[in-house]
């Protein structure tokens, strides 16, 4: 019995030396998920810098006409928004088939469209956007892509 409770007790000893408390520091500020930083599907939104929003849409017919678009709202700054369509075998590794550049003052769209050929791919729209100040240096960039639809 004695060698249960010396064991017992080396092993109370060896958990209280190895155990830390920790508190929370009361000056750190807390963080608040506001209504606006939330996507209608439940999401939580990425945080940017500079960018209030950013979107990728595609969308496929039936007869392979495909729309590519993306949109851009950055807060008090010109955006170059870069477009691309992407296509994929396996939704692994995307290769970019079409594609353009636009600058716009603080917000913007672009979009192109495409007739595909029914091959069996999978195809996304991607976004790039990047925030230039006023010497045109780029201060944030940030990348979106469109959920994939096959055809």
């Amino acid at each position: 019995m004695k060698k249960i409770q010396r064991t017992l007790a080396v092993m109370l000893i060896g958990v209280m030396m190895f155990s830390t408390n920790v508190y929370a520091n009361e000056e750190q500020e807390s963080v608040n998920i506001i209504e606006d930083e939330i996507y209608n599907d439940g999401g939580v939104m990425p945080l940017y810098t500079y960018i209030d929003v950013i979107t990728a849409a595609i969308t496929i017919d039936n007869n392979g006409r495909c729309v590519f678009t993306g949109s851009v709202t950055a807060l008090g700054f010109d955006v170059k928004i870069e477009l691309y369509l992407q296509r994929s075998r396996n939704q692994l590794f995307w290769d970019s088939i079409m594609g353009g550049i636009k600058t716009v003052d603080q917000s913007g769209a672009i979009e192109y469209s495409l007739n595909l050929q029914p091959d069996d791919y999978f195809y996304r729209a991607k976004v790039v956007v990047s925030v230039l100040d006023d010497n045109k240096n780029v201060i944030e960039t940030q990348t979106v892509y469109s959920d994939s639809e096959r055809y």
